[in-house]
């Protein structure tokens, strides 16, 4: 299994779902290959039998920098990627994201089994998947991707049919998501206050950036505050925050005092519990994991339509045009007015969730992919 990180962001949280699916079986040996570090590397340890890193990954990323020195950068990943796959000579490589791609032509090479995992969508998929010449040697790939929009992107830009890449739906633990959201926390007093009655809470999760959306996040906190200035509400966004220009955007609307940036925390799942609204304001969003914890744990929510943001909800959320700031406020306004609705679209929501996207068929999937790769006549070696 190669990730390319071990942030706690969406697809590292899958990559260790997959680990678990084949990790314990006796005629498996899981070796963990993290190409970058990040929270989560406790959990890829825990779920392989070995764990590697790559080698001068944060020198690449510091020469990687400079636009004229890209391409090199690419050939030192690739030359790296057929390094580590010589020494340990696996009988699959499962590849996770498109930014492990660079092992795929030293896979094809070395004539190993490869499967790529695919979790992303538009520019970052294209741009990434450019970089490595792999040509009409993707028919010699198994691709999966986590979403049908994710497959729909994938299939053009690799020219592959796209009834010929599996749809593996991002899963999530539900039983353990909801055991976490109850967990920690005062679901009462979720911001911290130390008593009095409690705001309605408007809560957002993720990395605070454009992709994510925080500023058009912020903008709904503002039409929210403009159409009803007598409710009590909050809005808290959990998450890391790289830069300060979202709290400056907050500033410069005047909603600032209305909004908690809670920063990354080891177990977000009791603030989210503690929504009476969760929000998702992505501009892009292949297949959100947010969204199905959110889901786990009968939280009402509001989205933009991205990615496979409505295949997730359906008819068990409210769903509105994507980056539609005022759309989002209506909906985000309509359902703190009306608690009997946000139950029952918690409700909805959680049996969805449960019946669609819980681990167990995924983690039996992961092994028919897994098994069936292993079978099949491995891939004629190139020096390509």
């Amino acid at each position: 299994m190669v990730s390319h990180e071990a942030r706690r962001t969406g697809a590292p949280k899958v990559a260790i779902e997959i680990q678990r699916s084949l990790h314990g079986d006796s005629a498996t040996e899981v070796v963990s290959l993290l190409r970058g570090g990040g929270a989560l590397a406790g959990e890829f340890a825990a779920t392989s039998d070995r764990l590697q890193r790559e080698p001068l990954a944060r020198v690449r990323a510091v020469l990687r920098r400079p636009r004229r020195l890209r391409k090199r950068v690419d050939q030192l990943d690739e030359l790296i990627a057929w390094s580590m796959l010589r020494r340990s000579r696996p009988t699959v490589v499962y590849l996770n994201t498109v930014k492990s791609a660079c092992y795929v032509r030293p896979a094809l090479r070395l004539g190993i089994p490869t499967i790529l995992h695919v979790h992303e969508l538009g520019v970052l998929a294209s741009s990434t998947l450019r970089r490595y010449r792999v040509g009409d040697r993707w028919k010699d790939v198994r691709l999966v991707a986590c979403s049908t929009a994710a497959r729909d992107g994938l299939a053009e830009q690799v020219h592959v049919p796209a009834t010929d890449i599996d749809v593996v739906h991002s899963p999530v633990d539900t039983s353990d998501v909801e055991r976490r959201g109850q967990q920690v926390g005062d679901p009462d007093d979720p911001g911290g206050s130390g008593g009095g009655e409690s705001p309605l809470i408007v809560a957002a999760c993720g990395v605070v950036n454009e992709r994510k959306g925080a500023d058009l996040w912020v903008r709904v906190a503002k039409v929210v505050r403009e159409k009803r200035p007598d409710l009590a509400v909050r809005f808290q966004w959990v998450g890391r925050q790289p830069g300060e220009w979202p709290g400056d955007l907050a500033r410069e609307l005047g909603v600032d005092g209305g909004i908690d940036w809670v920063g990354e925390v080891a177990e977000p799942h009791p603030l989210i519990a503690a929504a009476d609204v969760f929000t998702l304001t992505s501009r892009e969003d292949p297949f959100p994991l947010v969204v199905l914890e959110a889901m786990a744990l009968d939280r009402p929510i509001v989205a933009f339509d991205v990615g496979g943001v409505r295949e997730q909800l359906d008819d068990t959320g409210v769903v509105v045009a994507a980056e539609d700031v005022d759309a989002m406020a209506d909906a985000v306004v309509a359902l703190l007015d009306d608690e009997s609705e946000r139950r029952r679209l918690g409700v909805l929501a959680a049996h969805r969730v449960r019946s669609l996207y819980d681990v167990g068929p995924f983690r039996e999937h992961i092994k028919r992919l897994v098994d069936e790769a292993a079978k099949v006549e491995a891939p004629t070696p190139s020096r390509g």
